[in-house]
């Protein structure tokens, strides 16, 4: 007679409920037998890191569009400054053309601050 001890069964709850049930004792406790949880874990870690990798690279081109336009509007709004500037003090400017520009300067800050 042997003692009382302790069996290990390999796998999940599960797993030993489905071979408990099918009558596959033996199985259940070989640790050939059990699933492949770690190549289970591991693609999921990898799966995990493409996401960020990915997330991480659609937030970095958003940074750089932002940057972009940022650089944009600022070179805008000097060249807008610079021209009003020439209005008020100059004599002899041609109102047309920069009264002209000056819009087309306020068209561009418009859309580059909507979009």
């Amino acid at each position: 007679m042997t003692p009382p001890s302790v069996t290990r069964y390999h796998g999940g709850y599960d797993y030993y409920r489905e071979k408990s049930d099918s009558g596959d004792i033996a199985a259940i406790s070989k640790p050939g037998s059990l699933p492949s949880t770690a190549t289970n874990k591991k693609s999921i870690r990898k799966e995990r890191a493409r996401v960020r990798e990915a997330q991480r690279d659609k937030e970095n081109s958003l940074k750089a569009k932002l940057r972009k336009a940022e650089k944009e509007i600022e070179t805008l709004e000097k060249e807008q400054a610079t021209l009003a500037h020439r209005l008020e003090n100059e004599t002899g400017v041609n109102f047309e053309s920069i009264n002209r520009r000056l819009q087309q300067i306020q068209y561009e800050l418009d859309i580059a601050t909507t979009a």
